[in-house]
Parts: C-alpha cells; sequence; structure tokens
C-alpha cells in the first residue's frame, strides 16, 4: 500500500508537470520560463533520493526512493523533449 500511494503520487506530479510545461509552451514564454517546471522538479528528485537513501532507511526510505524515480523520470523525459522541439 505505501508503494502504490507513493507511486500515485508520483505519477500525478508527473502529469502535472507535463500540464505546466505544455501550458508554457502554448502561451510562448521564454525558454527559461518553459523549462521551469522540469528544472524544479529534477532539484526535488535529487533532494527525494537523498532523504529516501540518507535520513530515511527501510521500507519507507524505498518508497521515497520509489517516487524520486517516478519524477525524475517524468521531468528528465519532459526537459529532453521541450528542448529537442525547441530547436
Amino acid at each position: 500500500m505505501l508503494f502504490f500511494v507513493f507511486a500515485v503520487i508520483g505519477f500525478i506530479i508527473g502529469a502535472a508537470i507535463i500540464l505546466l510545461t505544455r501550458q508554457f509552451r502554448k502561451t510562448n514564454k521564454s525558454r527559461l520560463v518553459v523549462f521551469s517546471p522540469c528544472i524544479v522538479s529534477l532539484l526535488v528528485s535529487i533532494f527525494l533520493m537523498y532523504i529516501g537513501n540518507v535520513q530515511i532507511e527501510g521500507i519507507e526510505g524505498a518508497a521515497y526512493m520509489l517516487l524520486s524515480l517516478i519524477i525524475f523520470s517524468f521531468s528528465a523525459t519532459v526537459l529532453y523533449l521541450t528542448d529537442k522541439k525547441w530547436t
């Protein structure tokens, strides 16, 4: 149950990253504004990796690692695809 909750939270955050980046891209904002949701979520996922690995150990730490990996994969993919479309 713990892993399921963190996975669902990760997918909801990933969907929010996609929607924010898409909305900023449609409104023709600057490159920094378009990339900001991805960059912020990358930093948050790195922080969650630290928390899950060093501060919280055991099963709950593994759940935090799952959450951070899902957020990291969403943000890295969206950042790559947005940068590829930008050029």
